[in-house]
């Protein structure tokens, strides 16, 4: 089974990429999702650790974790957040293993492993192929404006924890330039797709 990893920085449409390869009838693991599933699973080992850092004032009344209390701490301290990744990663890759084994099992022949933080948390090596999405900064910019009522000053210290977008760019094997309509970047998403299935990796090549 081959796994095509995807990954991009905020606003860089990686999630409508993702979708579109979804909708060519491809499998696909979200890791947001999967991180989100674990929050709400509550599952006592990782609460444990999580409230032993960080107080019992990160649950919400019912005992689950209060997800925005958590952000307001980790997206002010690259320290924090750091060790919010440690001590999610385990669950996490443990969980990836598992749903990909799960593919395999059924036959599957191909699954997306849809990672905003792909390279941060080495998930590219669970991957034969890597596909980046960028988008020029200023649109960037603009999408994240519009979509999340972020200002420009919230922007940038949301980036500043995650890697550059252009070196995830250099890094992927494919490269979406996600500059246009979305049309556009449905056909991208087709055009690499082809080249997967007929020669495999590329040298860093971008669409």
């Amino acid at each position: 089974m081959r796994v095509i990893a995807l990954t991009g920085g905020i606003g860089c449409g990686k999630s409508t990429a993702s979708a579109f390869f979804q909708k060519m009838g491809i499998p696909c693991i979200d890791a947001d999702k999967l991180c989100h599933e674990l929050y709400l699973s509550g599952d006592p080992d990782l609460l444990k650790q999580i409230t032993e850092r960080w107080g019992c004032g990160v649950l919400a009344e019912d005992g689950s974790l209060d997800r925005a209390a958590v952000a307001n701490i980790v997206f002010q301290d690259k320290n924090e957040l750091d060790a919010l990744n440690a001590m999610i990663k385990p669950f996490a890759e443990q969980e990836v293993r598992r749903r990909l084994e799960q593919f395999r099992s059924a036959g599957e022949k191909v699954v997306l492993l849809d990672v905003p933080l792909l390279y941060e948390a080495g998930w590219d090596q669970l991957a034969e192929v890597v596909i980046a999405v960028w988008t020029p900064p200023a649109i960037r910019d603009e999408r994240l404006q519009q979509s999340r009522g972020w200002d420009l000053a919230e922007i940038r210290r949301r980036q500043q924890f995650q890697m550059d977008d252009n070196e995830k760019l250099e890094r992927a094997d494919y490269g979406i330039i996600n500059s246009g309509t979305q049309a556009e970047l449905e056909e991208q998403c087709r055009a690499i797709w082809e080249r997967i299935c007929s020669h495999g990796i590329s040298d860093n090549k971008i669409f």
